[in-house]
Order: structure tokens, then sequence, then C-alpha cells
């Protein structure tokens, strides 16, 4: 029996990323949002892009994972639960290797929780963290791992309390990155 693999629309991915949480991580941005936040961290991800086959994503996540001292797995956007079946099988493939598997959303996690979407159920019952909530340009304190201080770290997985208790007020940083010849700023402005 074949395994079916999802086609979304991919903005980035990139290994090793050191600034969107806890060690060496992999990143992934999905791109496409239709939230229009004011001020949005990212904007080069609010339409979506390329559409790549999960299965591409999922054998680098288990190459770094397998060859790497990788620590875990940021996922962002856009706005990944636009595309919940990818997500889902994106986060199940980490979840093999790892339980620090966080994301960024643009929505709370209370909105998140009501929706009917087996695929987001799966994902929050998966992920160890999710911060939630609209960023919020007038609010960036410049602090922590959220973009402005009305989002939320939900540590999920009570093993990672000790990576990420103090996450809102850890020092942001940036990190320049090459891909495909051009440059690109991840991290939390």
């Amino acid at each position: 029996m074949s395994e079916k693999h999802e086609s979304f629309s991919m903005g980035l991915l990139y290994y090793p990323i050191t600034s969107l949480g806890y060690g060496r991580r992999i990143g992934l941005w999905f791109s496409g949002c239709n939230r229009n936040c004011f001020g949005c961290i990212t904007p080069e991800f609010k339409t979506f892009g390329k559409n790549t086959n999960t299965k591409d994503v999922i054998d680098f996540i288990e190459q770094k994972f397998l060859d790497d001292q990788c620590d875990g797995i940021t996922i962002s956007g856009g706005e990944p639960f636009e595309q919940p079946e990818a997500l889902d099988e994106v986060v199940r493939t980490a979840k093999r290797f790892t339980n620090d598997i966080l994301v960024f959303s643009g929505y709370t996690y209370e909105e998140l929780r009501k929706r009917d979407c087996m695929y987001t159920k799966n994902v929050l019952d998966s992920i160890g963290v999710l911060i939630d909530g609209e960023y919020k340009q007038a609010l960036n304190d410049g602090l922590g791992l959220r973009g402005s201080i009305n989002q939320n770290i939900i540590i999920l997985i009570p093993e990672l309390e000790g990576r990420y208790s103090g996450a809102d007020i850890w020092q942001r940083r940036q990190e320049i990155l090459i891909v495909n010849g051009k440059v690109v700023v991840a991290g939390i402005h």
C-alpha cells in the first residue's frame, strides 16, 4: 500500500535555525495566510507560493534528525493552520524524532481547539509548544520568542517546561541565511 503525501504551499525549509526555539532546529515556513495582521513579521509568506510535496519535507526532516544533532523543529508561516492536513503529516513525522515541535500561529489556542478539523486537533495533541495569537506591531516589546506581548507561549508537553520557561523574556536573535542565492533574515524582529 502506498503512502499518501499532501501537496502544500511552502515558503522555506532550512537547517540549522538557532533563533526560533531551543538549540539547532529545522525551520519550516508554510506560505499563505488570510489573517492580514498589521505589520506582519513575514509578509513574504502571506501569499500562497510554490506547491511542495510533503514527502520532500519529510525526507529532509528524517535526514536532519538521523544525520545531525537536531534539537527540534519550528513551524511558522504564513499561517501553518491554513493547510492543516499537510501540517499534520509533517508534525507526525517530526514527532517520531522529537517532542520539541514549536508552531507559531496567528490563531489562538482556543480558536484552533474549536475548529471542526481532525488534522488541527491532531497537531495540537502532538506539538510541544504553540505560540498563539495575532501579531500586534504596537505590542512588540522586543523581548522573547513571541512577536508581541498579547501572544501566548503555551507549553503543551510538560517535559519541555525547562527549555521554554522564560521564553517570553529571552534575548531575541536574528540570523542571516543565504537560500538559493537570496538573503533571508530568520528570527523575530
